[in-house]
């Protein structure tokens, strides 16, 4: 957009929460707005997974951490459902891989949810007064 002269201001959704944007962008990126709920990096139930994505080489940015949980769930849904089991999930459990840093997520997905959904009713009540 700054390349073509727009002055128009840069709003977007959660697709530019990324370095990634900020590394393409370079100078353009600065100002530009997003909407995005809390990160969940900076959730301190979270320092244990953050830790060890980061330990291997890779920042758990944007939706990585929402992502992971989920596939957990999953995991664990479908060892409590199916009865599928293996030496690999329990190492992985008694880890912490599993339950309890899914739960920390899925807190904080829940509560992000909860926020945005929170703020744009009060958005649309304000604009129906």
């Amino acid at each position: 957009m700054a390349d073509a002269g727009m002055k128009a201001q840069f709003i977007s959704g959660d697709g530019i929460v990324s370095a990634e944007f900020a590394s393409i962008a370079g100078p353009a990126a600065e100002g530009v707005l997003n909407t995005f709920g809390p990160d969940p990096r900076n959730n301190p139930k979270s320092a244990d997974i953050v830790k060890k994505f980061r330990d291997a080489g890779f920042e758990p940015e944007a939706y990585t951490l929402y992502s992971y949980a989920a596939v957990q769930v999953v995991a664990v849904d479908g060892r409590a459902t199916y009865g599928f089991d293996s030496e690999e999930q329990r190492k992985g459990e008694r880890a912490g891989w599993m339950a309890a840093g899914s739960q920390a997520f899925c807190d904080e997905f829940v509560t992000a949810t909860e926020t945005q959904r929170n703020w744009r009713a009060e958005r649309l009540r304000a604009a129906a007064a």
